[in-house]
């Protein structure tokens, strides 16, 4: 435990634990690489607080707030394994284990948490699971190539997209209904990678496959309507909008840059040179600042949305691959996966964003990380 840890006011010098550590919001879930285990960390301090036994070989998982659930997937074997109250003494009631159609590997939760939905590219179906007994509630068919899903806050439906259509379908998981929301012209038959929201669910930014270019749409509960197409400075890796729904960050896949568009203008307002690819960003929910990996320039970078700049870091542990952020603390947690025995903790708010505190020893390398804040983007 460093100084400015045991200053912040979450934690409890000499109870062991920060008192706030009882909700799963409250730690970083990482899988270990040697045993499979998962283990809960306080995203306060980084102590390794619980370890939880996996029933499966978990290559990915997911943290949900509302439900209070942690979702391990083996995209090997297409099992998943549903953890209650995975922040609670270190253990569940059983874990939930089901075998899956396919190998998983997309994944949203619904608003109010009850559900998870799920598909795996080129099988053609899309799962809605119950997050309280583990029971699949229904199956739909007939979306084939399906590349992302994710429910809108403005109408309470999955939004999918799929890399052999230029459309965006929506589907109502209560009814079944599928309708198409948004077409755009697509010559070269690219199909649509993903279309990331804006936290109302009223804006969209439609991504395609090796097109440089975003896609601004404007999002009604009936339909959507193509806004501008801004040309970037490469065929972007995701949309990640700010916190406070300003601004969206598009990191290239071909150059070590960034393109930031303002939602309100809908014009590019900030190119940004960055020391290499970036592979990874997360969205704080309580600050202006989004921070992002490297790992080809073993750097990591945080995007201040209020000022438009960026501050790199770079990093004393090896490749920054794996990145998870605390939602409560604003600690982002930065390892290299299957190698280090550290995990680093950086500050992402205030002024002092990206202190560096003493990185954690954990027992063994980690596989993956996540926290309630890796699918809010």
């Amino acid at each position: 435990l460093t100084a400015a840890q045991a200053a912040s006011p979450a934690y409890a010098v000499g109870a062991g634990v920060s008192p706030r550590a009882v909700g799963i919001s409250d730690f970083i879930f990482g899988v270990g690489a040697d045993d499979g285990n998962v283990i809960a960390m306080n995203g306060w301090t980084g102590r390794v607080e619980h370890r939880i036994a996996s029933p499966i070989e978990i290559v990915t998982f997911f943290a949900n707030r509302p439900a209070d659930r942690l979702v391990g997937v083996d995209a090997n074997s297409g099992q998943i394994a549903i953890f209650r109250n995975p922040g609670i003494g270190g253990g569940y009631v059983e874990p939930l284990v089901h075998k899956t159609f396919a190998s998983p590997d997309l994944f949203a939760f619904s608003p109010d948490g009850r559900h998870a939905v799920y598909a795996a590219f080129g099988d053609g179906q899309i799962v809605l699971c119950d997050l309280q007994d583990g029971s699949v509630v229904r199956s739909f068919k007939g979306f084939e190539g399906v590349h992302d899903i994710r429910f809108s806050s403005l109408t309470g439906m999955l939004t999918i997209t799929s890399l052999d259509r230029s459309d965006v379908r929506a589907l109502d998981v209560r009814t079944g209904d599928a309708y198409p929301l948004l077409n755009i012209a697509d010559p070269d038959r690219r199909g649509i990678d993903h279309m990331s929201q804006t936290l109302s669910g009223r804006t969209g930014i439609v991504i395609r496959p090796g097109d440089p270019f975003a896609h601004l749409v404007a999002i009604k509960k009936d339909g959507a309507a193509l806004l501008r197409s801004i040309e970037l400075s490469g065929p972007p890796l995701r949309a990640y909008v700010s916190s406070d729904n300003r601004h969206v960050l598009l990191p290239s896949t071909q150059a070590p840059v960034v393109d930031i568009i303002d939602l309100n203008t809908l014009q590019t307002v900030e190119v940004i040179e960055t020391p290499g690819l970036i592979t990874n960003v997360h969205t704080d929910p309580l600050s202006r600042t989004m921070i992002g990996t490297a790992p080809d320039a073993d750097a990591v970078i945080a995007f201040d949305m209020s000022t438009l700049t960026a501050h790199t870091k770079l990093k004393e542990v090896g490749s920054a691959n794996l990145l998870a952020l605390n939602e409560e603390s604003g600690l982002a947690f930065v390892h290299s996966s299957g190698r280090s025995q550290k995990i680093e903790l950086l500050q992402v708010r205030g002024r002092k964003a990206l202190e560096r505190f003493e990185p954690v020893e954990i027992d063994q390398p980690l596989w993956a990380m996540t926290s309630t804040n890796a699918l809010a983007m």
